[in-house]
């Protein structure tokens, strides 16, 4: 249990670095963020708070092989998915004002996932019950949010990535738009079976609360 308190702490440790980091370096060097030629600067300030955050979740698979905790395949993907994101969408123009609201969104997401894992790892379910159900209902909103965010950022920069991401294979090229299409045909499948469990684990969590209710009537 100590462990688990102790990662997830590391992880929020570095969201709400990250978000003081930025606010900070806009406030001293006037930058705002909001403006569409502004957000590259406060990005290449703290880009590696933000690489940080995403390559920390793959700490995952490790609490899967040692037993600590069960990675589903799902999560896993998704895992996957946004790492692309990152390294080949993000990183190969980070100066573009659209990728604020992406990593916005996923900065959100990790600050409610890991302030929950810390919740249920002390032990605490239904201690704070309006916390268990926003865990299990935000999603409904900010899961959307990400995959839309996501082909929004790849829309505005596909047509100066795709310049950059042409590599001969042996007479064979890989094009940018090949990458595209399978990302999407992951993202969507991975997106509405994330959905779909989220869902039911939802639908459990307050069957297990009104039970507990009953038997404390």
């Amino acid at each position: 249990m100590f462990y688990l308190v102790l990662y997830n702490f590391i992880s929020l440790f570095l969201c709400f670095t990250l978000v003081m980091k930025v606010l900070s370096h806009c406030v001293e060097n006037e930058i705002n963020i909001w403006h569409y030629d502004q957000f590259g600067k406060a990005y290449s300030m703290d880009k590696y708070w933000f690489i940080a955050l995403e390559m920390i979740q793959f700490v995952d698979v490790i609490h899967h092989i040692n037993g600590i905790s069960k990675l589903r395949p799902h999560v896993f993907m998704h895992h996957l998915t946004t790492t692309w994101m990152l390294w080949f969408v993000v990183e190969m123009s980070p100066n573009h004002y659209i990728n604020f609201y992406w990593m916005a969104i996923r900065v959100i997401e990790r600050i409610i996932k890991h302030v929950y894992n810390v919740y249920i790892a002390m032990g605490l379910r239904f201690e704070l019950v309006w916390l268990d159900y926003f865990r299990f209902s935000s999603f409904y909103v900010l899961y959307p949010l990400e995959l839309l965010c996501s082909y929004a950022v790849i829309y505005h920069l596909y047509p100066d990535i795709r310049k950059l991401f042409e590599y001969d294979l042996g007479g064979f090229t890989l094009d940018y738009g090949v990458c595209i299409f399978m990302y999407i045909g992951i993202s969507i499948p991975n997106f509405l079976n994330t959905f779909h469990y989220l869902n039911n684990k939802k639908k459990q969590l307050l069957g297990l609360y009104s039970e507990k209710v009953a038997k404390e009537d």
